[in-house]
């Protein structure tokens, strides 16, 4: 029996380089979507970021990395005028900002010291959110941290998760006497608004947002029009009570003073008379 000769393997000419990367890079896993986690300095809730997660990014903001609040980070901002970081109230921060190997992200050009300083893209987000009704509503550090990151989301640099730990955004008390109207007396009352917009904005984007329970963003007491459960009420009786005695309290307050008003000025005048009478001053 005549033998079968070995099948003659086909040889093909050998690919280019660029050939051979596209194959490579065909190959490879894509890319997983990153996660941002923006650190705030509210103590509350920032030991609950996933510092201990390397899937997310660490983004920080004005003194969290110099005062060591976080265990790492991967970007710094300081948005603010560097003439006020320099203040000597902020002790050595500034000279620290300028050694850093990893981004500082400032609001201009940095300055020659600066090992890792980045300008912030302030005409490549206008340019990108343009067509936004808020595309101008910035008012703290934070919502410049979402907006660079869905900036560089819409570049292709695809987010999956935006989260916020530390920053809480409390709105304290009205101003006295300011009524339903008046002045909070925080500025966050002007600042947490603009954050709970970008966070809109993400979401709207199909990126997923974490907020720490700790924290005021993104919430409220009630749904407006199903407020008045029996707990509500409740707690409205309780309000119209303390504030009926508040009011009564100061009436009291009022009229003693007034009693006391009066009787001294009697007394003035006693001892006015008395001045006239034989002995008097006995």
């Amino acid at each position: 029996m005549e033998k079968k000769k070995p099948a003659r393997r086909l040889r093909l000419p050998p690919a280019d380089a660029d050939e051979l990367l596209e194959a490579k890079q065909l190959k490879e896993e894509p890319r997983k979507p990153r996660k941002i986690a923006c650190i705030g300095k509210a103590p509350d809730s920032i030991k609950a970021a996933p510092f201990a997660d390397p899937e997310w990014e660490v983004w920080v903001l004005n003194t969290s990395g110099f005062m060591n609040e976080v265990p790492r980070w991967d970007r710094q901002f300081e948005i603010h005028d560097l003439k006020l970081v320099k203040d000597p109230a902020y002790g050595e921060y500034y000279g620290w900002l300028t050694k850093q190997e990893r981004p500082v992200f400032l609001r201009d050009s940095p300055p020659a010291e600066f090992k890792n300083g980045v300008q912030f893209p302030l005409t490549e987000y206008q340019k990108e959110f343009e067509r936004l009704a808020g595309r101008n509503y910035i008012t703290n550090t934070v919502s410049w941290m979402i907006v660079l990151a869905l900036l560089e989301h819409r570049m292709g640099e695809t987010i999956s998760d935006i989260g916020f730990w530390g920053i809480n955004m409390a709105q304290h008390g009205l101003a006295k006497g300011m009524g339903n109207a008046g002045q909070f007396t925080s500025e966050y009352a002007r600042q947490r608004p603009s954050c709970e917009y970008w966070i809109g904005v993400a979401e709207g984007m199909g990126i997923q947002a974490h907020v720490a329970k700790e924290s005021d963003i993104l919430k409220c007491a009630c749904l407006y029009g199903y407020h008045t459960t029996a707990a509500a009420m409740k707690m409205k009786a309780r309000r119209d009570e303390l504030q009926g005695r508040v009011n009564a309290a100061e009436n009291r307050e009022l009229a003693a003073h007034d009693e006391k008003l009066f009787l001294a000025g009697a007394l003035e005048g006693m001892g006015y008379d008395q001045q006239w009478m034989p002995g008097g001053e006995e």
